[in-house]
């Protein structure tokens, strides 16, 4: 954490913000009531149990949903409602209490819960489960590349102004960014 902190932390702080946001607006996505009030339907976990012709999972199916809404709707419905979705003017304009933070252990069980879910209509048909929380996304090892690029880049820094202090710069040290592309003021050249 300290290394991004070191490099972008204002670049990082907005992705976390996006990638937070994202997952909060998913989970209400999913935990949505079938029906709008305009008369669409949405494709959510709700849809479900209806389509179930085995009594029993039915009724579990359904309880496990109800568990999932108990345990997500406090914190995502007003954070989609008032903020990602919708921005409230009162809160915009900070005339209303803030909206209460959103801790990692509150998103985890949601998505737990919605594993949950999943995971016991998965057992009924396939007698397995998914490991939904060990998924990997996407192929390679693009975050170890970046933390390797941002480590070098530190080292680099650190070199470039020991050598400014030492009064043994290089053409490129004193450009702003460390090579011979750059003019005055770290202008591209």
């Amino acid at each position: 954490m300290d290394l991004l902190k070191q490099t972008a932390s204002l670049m990082f702080v907005a992705v976390h913000r996006a990638f937070v946001d994202g997952i909060i607006l998913h989970i209400a996505k999913l935990l949505e009531k079938p029906q709008a009030s305009s008369g669409h339907g949405k494709l959510t976990l709700a849809r479900m149990p209806p389509l179930i012709g085995d009594v029993r999972l039915r009724a579990d199916v359904r309880h496990l949903v109800s568990e999932a809404r108990r345990v997500a709707f406090g914190f995502v419905v007003p954070w989609r409602d008032r903020q990602i979705a919708h921005l409230d003017i009162d809160l915009a304009l900070e005339v209303s209490d803030p909206l209460p933070g959103v801790t990692q252990t509150q998103i985890a069980a949601a998505l737990q819960a919605i594993r949950a879910v999943m995971n016991r209509v998965e057992w009924h048909y396939w007698k397995s489960v998914t490991k939904y929380e060990d998924a990997i996304y996407g192929v390679g090892r693009d975050g170890d590349q970046l933390i390797y690029v941002l480590k070098q880049g530190l080292r680099a820094h650190s070199e470039r102004i020991r050598r400014i202090r030492e009064g043994k710069a290089l053409p490129g040290d004193l450009t702003g960014r460390g090579d011979d592309t750059t003019g005055p003021g770290g202008v591209q050249t």
